[in-house]
C-alpha cells in the first residue's frame, strides 16, 4: 500500500526516499547536506531507473516543496530577461527559479551535488519551472538552460509547460503553443511549450484549434503529433483439409 506522509511532504515507502530527503537536504543547504548517493554511481542509476516508480509515489505538495527550496532569480538575470521582452509581472505569474543540475538523458535531469558527476555533463545553473496540472496540483518541475534551449523533465510526468491550460483552450480562439519557453514567457505564460509530444497527443486533441507560431512551426507540430500506425501485414494463407 503507498502511504505518504503529507505532514513532512515524505514519501514513506518510495524506495528512494532516503536519496530524495538527501537531496532536499543538499538543495536548501549544499554545506551541511550529507550526499553519499551521489558520489556512489550505483545508487545514481538506481535512482535513474526508478524514475517512473518514483513519479507516482511523490506528492504533490513534496513536489512543490522540492521546488521552492531551489533560489529565487537574481535581479540581474531579470533586468536580463526583461531586455528580452519578458515582463517582470509574468516572472511573478510564471513559477520560475534557478538551480544546479545535471542533464541524465536526453530530456530528463537530476538536481546537481558537490563533486564531479558520473554523468558527461557537470552541474549547470539553469531555470526551473514548477508544473501543475488541470486541479492546480504540483506534478513535475522542468528545467530549461536558456543559452542552449536544452528543456528536461525531473519525473518525466510533465508533458507541457503550462499544461494546467490545456482543458480550457477551447473556450478562446484557440490555444498557443511555443517553441521555446522564451517566447512561453513572453506571451505572458499563454499557451503551453510541448516537452512529451507522444503524451501530450491524448491531450491536444480535445483542446480546440492549436495556434502555432507560423507555417514552419505548424509542420513541425503536424509531424510531432501525428498518431503513428502500427504495422499492418496479411495474415498468411492456410491451406485447408480435406
Amino acid at each position: 500500500m503507498l502511504i505518504i506522509d503529507r505532514t513532512k511532504h515524505k514519501c514513506v515507502s518510495c524506495p528512494l526516499n532516503a536519496s530524495e530527503r538527501s537531496l532536499a537536504d543538499y538543495v536548501r543547504d549544499p554545506i551541511t547536506a550529507s550526499e553519499p548517493h551521489f558520489n556512489n554511481p550505483r545508487l545514481i542509476s538506481k535512482s535513474y531507473d526508478q524514475r517512473q516508480r518514483r513519479s507516482f509515489c511523490h506528492s504533490s505538495d513534496y513536489v512543490e516543496g522540492i521546488w521552492a527550496s531551489c533560489r529565487n532569480v537574481p535581479g540581474f538575470i531579470v533586468a536580463e530577461l526583461e531586455r528580452k521582452g519578458i515582463n517582470r509581472k509574468t516572472l511573478r505569474k510564471v513559477p520560475i527559479r534557478r538551480a544546479n543540475i545535471v542533464w541524465c538523458g536526453a530530456n530528463q535531469f537530476e538536481f546537481g551535488a558537490k563533486g564531479r558527476s558520473p554523468w558527461i555533463h557537470e552541474n549547470e545553473q539553469v531555470f526551473v519551472i514548477l508544473v501543475r496540472d488541470t486541479f492546480g496540483h504540483a506534478v513535475d518541475i522542468v528545467a530549461w538552460d536558456p543559452e542552449t534551449n536544452h528543456l528536461g523533465t525531473w519525473l518525466g510526468v510533465a508533458y507541457a509547460l503550462g499544461q494546467a491550460s490545456v482543458l480550457t483552450g477551447h473556450l478562446s480562439v484557440g490555444l498557443p503553443v511555443h517553441r521555446t519557453p522564451l517566447n512561453y514567457l513572453r506571451a505572458a505564460g499563454k499557451g503551453i511549450v510541448i516537452l512529451n509530444a507522444s503524451t501530450a497527443r491524448s491531450y491536444l486533441i480535445d483542446a480546440g484549434p492549436l495556434i502555432a507560431e507560423d507555417a514552419k512551426h505548424r509542420r513541425e507540430l503536424t509531424t510531432a503529433l501525428a498518431q503513428p500506425l502500427p504495422r499492418i501485414v496479411v495474415a498468411p494463407a492456410t491451406s485447408k483439409e480435406g
